[in-house]
């Protein structure tokens, strides 16, 4: 149970590596790794960077080190025993843990996550849901206008402290979501819960490939969800529009005849909070999304829209 790393202990250099090492051709440090962290040893592999999905869909996955899920290594781990000997979790006070980053999490969320077993937490949205709701009037309909208008809203009464700290908690869960190794990891051991229901993980996180599922979800459930992408086009703001948009790459798919293509746009308040964000860059963002439907006849195009305003820098994380 662990999240991908960038270095890694290499056994027969007694030192660490970092991914530029093992990526280089024909690297001899691919095998015989071992956590970093002194106190864990736990057994590791490198797995190369690769490319996810078809045409025109397909996604970069960058290189990592993590666990490795079976008991056999490769021949080139040979016969080092301090490999075969190492454990094959992370021990519970390392970084790379999940159970324990989770554990770390759930103490400063303010009871946004709470304990529910040994090791077993929930996720409890709905007061997500209601911090979202407090910050402004953001429930309003961004497809008639709201974003190019100077009126800011209604403003809710809310309890700041609390406000912030589960904007940050809803942060470190997803991120953590987001480097997780092995994606059914966190699953197993935080739930997510919203006015009394379970919500499965994959009807909350949605990547590239998912964003077809997260229209149609939205169509029916009206929560906080979570996508994660990577960057096509940033448009700044101009007399019309007061918000940054940030464009995610669609997913196209095919149906018969038809092209249906969906698309993710985030509309930032603040610039400075995605100073850096690039073209091709990862983004991760989360809080109440609406959605659209455009049918473009001339071309037999169907294009389903997914929009979300980002009112705090906190629903908001990029990746280079």
């Amino acid at each position: 149970m662990g999240v991908k790393m960038t270095e890694a202990y290499h056994i027969d250099l007694k030192d660490n590596i970092d991914l530029k090492e093992a990526s280089e051709f024909n690297s001899p440090l691919t095998h015989k790794l071992l956590c970093e962290n002194p106190q864990c040893r736990a057994r590791l592999k490198y797995v190369p960077s690769y490319l996810k999905g078809e045409e025109p869909n397909i996604i970069f996955v960058s290189d990592y080190f993590g666990l490795v899920s079976s008991d056999k290594g490769n021949d080139e781990d040979g016969d080092a025993s301090d490999w075969k000997n190492a454990p094959k979790n992370h021990v519970d006070s390392c970084r790379y843990n999940t159970i324990g980053q989770v554990k770390i999490i759930a103490r400063e969320s303010e009871g946004l996550i709470q304990s529910i077993s040994a090791e077993g937490y929930e996720f409890r949205l709905h007061l997500l849901s209601k911090a979202l709701n407090n910050i402004s009037s953001i429930s309003s309909d961004i497809f008639e206008g709201d974003l190019t208008s100077n009126k800011i809203g209604t403003v809710y009464k809310r309890d700041t402290g609390k406000l912030s700290a589960y904007l940050s908690t809803a942060k470190k869960i997803l991120i953590l979501r987001s480097e997780m190794d092995e994606h059914e990891d966190l699953s197993k051991h935080v739930i997510i819960s919203y006015n009394g229901k379970k919500i499965y993980w994959s009807n909350f996180y949605f990547e590239t490939e998912d964003y077809s599922k997260c229209f149609y979800r939205l169509q029916n459930h009206q929560h906080p969800v979570c996508t994660y992408g990577e960057v096509k086009k940033i448009f700044p703001p101009d007399g019309n529009v007061r918000f940054t948009k940030v464009q995610l790459k669609a997913l196209t798919e095919s149906q018969n005849d038809e092209q249906i293509i969906t698309v993710v746009r985030l509309y930032v308040k603040n610039a400075q909070w995605i100073d850096g964000l690039g073209e091709n860059m990862k983004v991760l963002a989360f809080g109440f999304m609406k959605t659209k439907e455009n049918y473009v006849k001339e071309k037999n195009i169907t294009w389903l829209n997914i929009e979300v305003r980002i009112d705090q820098k906190k629903q908001i994380h990029f990746f280079s």
